[in-house]
């Protein structure tokens, strides 16, 4: 579409970036309590705050600026004042534009999906044992206190943590994968295999990685939170589906202000006056107006050119992406290179499933955690389904059949892969047997000691094949409190 919608893609592509918590220096790695039965490779997934510009240099500094009240509350003024000085709410829509290209514009790719600044990632070579940040710390989270825990319980000597630019081509990024697997299992001699735990976009990093070397290699995967197969949300934006709709605007404030009785009781009232109804027609309006202006400054030119985003492209809606983003001759020659990347991903889409299938008949132990019940981000079509607040359950449970946020599903009663709350239906998932779904669980759970980091430890410690019923602590279905704490799910 628009700058309206470049903007709208932009703040969804912010809200993506899980923030780690960091620690501390000169400790002794932990030895481990339990046997590692195979080096451990955790694939992280995306990080905004781990990209930094010009690396090394004394103009070392993070790619994506830091966002603050202040900044926010000095560009909504400029927005307001400019707009009502110069009775154009186009010129406020620029002064947008511009707080959003301050903030990220070194992020873009040139048109060949390469990096068109000096921006690359942080990484962590060689083991966990090696870097007392990841393993130093008495709190972390998400990945980090995946890594955390896996070291203390497994050794941090046998844990890895693969770090890679998410921007570029998974295609290429599997090279530096397939790297650090020959250097665990090199300081690792009698192992002729590791273990991969992949989170959210580090689940494409591992599907495209598998696509491309097989998984002769591998032991097993763990696809955590992960977008192995796709999202909707970079799939309905890349083909111009913006949608801000008033239930999912209300579901989206109502779950953000549940901790707070008195905001909650402001969203319920704003619902039941008609506020989010006003705040639809709004933004259909907002929308519509900028229908016609240039996308190029951020949906193409930055998203668009990341090869990563292609990556997460669903294989029956790639055409139609290609169609709306680069929609002519002209657009088609200039961007020929990233083009050819994308098609490269969306050939190994294809074959997708079918690889992974193959996988697990061959004797790679493959395991899916996926959560729901938390709204998603209500600017694209389908943000309506059900989620973790970043990625759709669907997809991230290899297809699930799911139930719009806060319905239950239609025609579907009790069964051993239904949920009690009739919202989630297993039995049709890539893997149902080997899939867990938790209701209540935030995006790349984990923190360290948490029942969730204790369900990491026995995925990973299982000698074979895991299912849904290996263990009465673990069933399919579970239910996770705020603080990660896991129960069987009940009616």
């Amino acid at each position: 579409m628009k700058k309206a919608l470049s903007f709208i893609l932009c703040a969804v592509m912010l809200a993506l970036c899980v923030v780690p918590g960091f620690a501390a220096e000169n400790a002794k790695a932990p030895q481990g309590q339990k046997e590692c039965n195979y080096p451990v490779i955790l694939v992280r997934g995306m990080d905004f705050t781990g990209l930094t510009a010009d690396m090394g240099t004394e103009n070392e500094r993070g790619a994506v600026k830091s966002v603050t009240a202040g900044s926010i509350f000095k560009t909504v003024f400029k927005v307001l004042s400019t707009s009502l000085f110069t009775l154009s709410l186009d010129r406020g829509v620029e002064q947008i534009v511009d707080f959003v290209q301050d903030i990220m514009g070194s992020l873009a790719c040139d048109e060949n999906g390469n990096s068109k600044y000096n921006v690359t990632t942080v990484t962590y070579d060689g083991a966990v044992a090696l870097h007392p940040e990841l393993y130093d710390v008495e709190e972390a989270t998400c990945e980090y206190g995946m890594a955390k825990t896996l070291a203390d319980v497994y050794g941090a000597e046998n844990i890895y943590f693969y770090v890679y630019d998410w921007r570029l081509d998974p295609y290429e990024n599997a090279d530096d994968l397939n790297a650090v697997i020959d250097l665990a299992l090199s300081e690792h001699p009698g192992k002729e295999k590791v273990d991969i735990v992949c989170c959210s976009m580090g689940g494409m990093q591992t599907s495209v990685y598998m696509g491309k070397y097989g998984y002769s290699c591998i032991n097993k995967v763990m696809f955590m939170s992960a977008a192995f197969l796709g999202a909707y949300v970079t799939t309905d934006l890349f083909q111009g589906k913006v949608q801000i709709t008033a239930d999912n605007l209300a579901n989206y404030c109502a779950y953000a202000s549940r901790d707070n009785e008195k905001l909650g009781k402001l969203v319920s009232f704003a619902s039941k006056i008609g506020i989010f109804k006003l705040a639809q027609s709004l933004a259909k309006k907002f929308t519509d107006r900028y229908s016609e202006m240039a996308y190029s400054e951020f949906l193409l030119d930055t998203f668009g050119t990341m090869p990563g985003f292609w990556a997460l492209v669903l294989p029956e809606a790639y055409d139609d992406c290609m169609e709306y983003m680069f929609p002519d001759d002209a657009a088609r020659a200039k961007y020929a290179g990233v083009i050819e990347k994308a098609q490269r991903l969306h050939e190994l889409a294809l074959e997708r499933e079918d690889m992974l299938k193959n996988a697990a008949e061959d004797g790679v132990s493959i395991t899916v955690t996926a959560n729901y019940n938390i709204p998603l981000i209500p600017v694209y079509e389908r943000a309506g389904v059900n989620g973790d607040g970043i990625l759709e359950t669907e997809p991230m449970s290899g297809f699930a059949k799911v139930a719009p946020y806060g319905e239950k599903l239609d025609g579907v009663t009790a069964g051993k892969y239904v949920s009690p709350d009739l919202a989630v239906d297993a039995s049709g998932c890539l893997f149902p047997d080997y899939t867990w779904i938790i209701k209540g669980a935030p995006h790349v759970s984990g923190s360290v000691n948490t029942d969730y980091a204790d369900f990491l430890v026995w995925l990973v410690g299982f000698d074979g094949q895991p299912t849904v019923d290996s263990s009465v602590l673990y069933p399919q279905l579970m239910l996770s409190g705020t603080d990660e704490a896991l129960s069987p799910l009940t009616r």
